[in-house]
């Protein structure tokens, strides 16, 4: 059975804000107060936060609802399907992490970095990463020939412009940056474990479009001494 790589994304990335908003807004949760719908949710609660953890609960929608906006307008896809089966496995490890990052940042008893300037410093290695990442796919999209589903794949040319000329998939390099300003500012345990495990799955994507791109290209790509995701390094 297939389903369609938009309602993929769509309904994966969903997920995420959906906990975080429940964390966020819904007090009953935290204050152990008997269930009631009119005292569910709570429009106060992120200027009850620490200014830490709003930032982060900032960061975090920001981060997905681009994620959303992308799917709509700027990605394309050279298939328009793929197993329903990978809606499952999408969703599990985009919404675990959710459940996971959401219950500490949103906790009242949230602990922020005891470094006030690495709250800085990851906030704009976050916003920086972000606009690289999204810049990216702009260019990635404008690349790709119009139309979907069509194997439009194999007409492109190799990716050049903002980003590659140091990896291949400079998307990837960014979004790994991007956990990393966020993981940094939030000083979240679980942040990192994402951060890593991420970074685990981005660079075996990459190193097979990296791959690719010297098997279809030779040495035409080659000689561009790129690597694959990690700048001069890997």
């Amino acid at each position: 059975p297939q389903i369609g790589y938009r309602t993929v994304f769509y309904i994966e990335y969903f997920g995420p804000m959906l906990f975080v908003f429940i964390y966020a807004f819904c007090q009953n949760i935290w204050n152990g107060s008997e269930f009631s719908l009119s005292s569910l949710i709570n429009v106060n609660a992120l200027n009850e936060m620490n200014w830490v953890a709003r930032w982060g609960v900032y960061a975090w929608f920001f981060h997905f609802l681009k994620r959303e906006y992308e799917t709509c307008f700027i990605h394309k896809f050279s298939r328009p399907t793929m197993p329903l089966s990978n809606l499952y496995k999408n969703c599990g490890y985009y919404w675990s992490f959710g459940i996971f990052i959401g219950y500490p940042l949103c906790n009242p008893n949230y602990i922020p970095p005891s470094n006030i300037n690495m709250v800085y410093i990851g906030a704009l290695i976050f916003i920086l990463s972000e606009l690289g990442n999204f810049a990216v796919h702009v260019s990635l999209s404008n690349m790709r020939p119009s139309g979907e589903g069509k194997g439009s794949e194999g007409k492109r040319e190799i990716p050049k412009g903002f980003g590659f000329s140091l990896v291949a998939c400079p998307n990837y390099t960014f979004e790994v940056m991007s956990w990393i300003g966020f993981s940094i500012m939030t000083g979240i345990p679980q942040s990192w474990a994402f951060t890593l495990l991420g970074f685990y799955q981005m660079q075996e994507w990459a190193q097979k479009k990296h791959k690719d791109y010297k098997k279809k290209y030779d040495k035409e790509y080659t000689k561009l001494n790129r690597k694959a995701i990690i700048p001069f390094i890997y």
